[in-house]
């Protein structure tokens, strides 16, 4: 396991966190994660250029279109702070 991965996997795991879906490639690691007693679910990212991972917290009935298209929601994500946005404005640039 590589440090980004265990990143990753500390922060999806906080909590009641679970694991329902992951993917990787093209510098990406991306974690479709659920907590049962908050009810929410939450696309973390990490990016390997940024080395920091960060979440978007969207609605249920979105999940798996965020997972599958994470930029598309940083944008409508409940709070895009400064790391979703220069980790949308490096994606941008490639």
């Amino acid at each position: 396991m590589s440090p980004s991965e265990s990143v990753i996997d500390s922060a999806s795991v906080t909590g009641d966190w679970r694991e329902l879906a992951s993917r990787a490639g093209d510098g990406l690691q991306i974690s479709l994660v659920w907590s049962k007693a908050a009810d929410r679910v939450k696309v973390t990212v990490l990016d390997e250029r940024l080395r920091e991972p960060f979440d978007i917290h969207i609605d249920g009935a979105d999940a798996l279109s965020a997972f599958h298209h994470p930029f598309a929601y940083v944008g409508t994500a409940r709070r895009a702070g400064p790391r979703e946005r220069a980790c949308l404005f490096l994606r941008q640039q490639v």
